[in-house]
């Protein structure tokens, strides 16, 4: 190591050059070229501003690892701080708090630390590829809300591989090609699915049909509302007897704490 220089009580900051030594921690996210680039351009800009990156002992990188990269390609050295007994949960705290990370970010990094509720999830990822993760979530959830970001990014999300789960997740892929053929896309409407199935406010098959056979005369919803409005028409179409969920599903959901702006 080159250049110790002590800036603080207890707090040693080392210079070098020697790029391979630092390791990437298992299930930290992967590089981000956009990312690595606004370092540069900003290094070419306003000069380097020597901001350390922080390893553990093991020269795994717990923070800036887009920093190393960027002035590995510069060709000027690195500074880092060493904390010892660094690892998963000091890179989830710091990328909870700082925001950088994406849902899908953070499902791989518990996935890959053998968090095993993450690990079935990419499992069903790949048996139903046309569905996305997080919608593959909400199925796999004991919750009714679509809120499930928040415990998704803390670790705290837990699988549900019940009948009725799985059944969740068989009628959404049942529904998910016809919506995907809706003009600016049908993803919109795959949480009000989840949740009217759970909350038992349709016959699935008679959803499921009557969205293969008029999703062509739906338009893109922009939000909950207009979603709810055309997944009630659809379900109606020239059926004699109409059936009416919208203002069931908004009371459900706004007694389980799950308000929806513009609706």
């Amino acid at each position: 190591m080159e250049g110790i220089n002590i800036i603080l009580a207890n707090i040693q900051v080392f210079e070098t050059s020697d790029y391979g030594q630092f390791k990437k921690l298992n299930g930290n996210r992967s590089l981000n070229e956009s990312q690595i680039d606004g370092i540069i351009n900003s290094i070419n800009e306003v000069g380097y501003q020597p901001v350390p990156i922080l390893v553990n002992e093991k020269m795994e990188i717990i923070d800036g690892q887009h920093r190393l990269e960027a002035v590995k390609r510069l060709g000027i050295p690195i500074y880092f701080i060493i904390k010892v007994g660094a690892g998963a949960k000091e890179v989830m705290q710091l990328n909870l708090r700082r925001g950088n990370w994406t849902v899908y970010d953070f499902i791989g990094f518990y996935s890959a630390n053998g968090n095993n509720n993450y690990i079935r999830l990419n499992e069903y990822s790949k048996e139903f590829p046309d569905i996305g993760i997080i919608d593959i979530a909400m199925c796999l959830s004991d919750s009714k809300s679509r809120n499930i970001q928040r415990p998704l990014r803390e670790g705290r999300y837990q699988i549900v591989e019940t009948e009725e789960a799985i059944g969740c997740l068989r009628f959404i892929d049942d529904c998910i090609h016809p919506l995907s053929t809706i003009q600016g896309g049908g993803q919109q409407y795959i949480p009000i699915l989840v949740g009217l199935y759970k909350m038992n406010l349709i016959d699935e098959e008679r959803m499921k049909s009557a969205i293969n056979q008029y999703a062509t005369t739906m338009a893109s919803a922009y939000n909950a509302n207009d979603a709810l409005t055309e997944l009630q028409n659809v379900y109606n179409y020239y059926r004699r007897h109409n059936e009416y969920f919208r203002d069931a599903y908004l009371e459900k959901m706004e007694k389980a704490g799950s308000r929806y702006k513009n609706i």
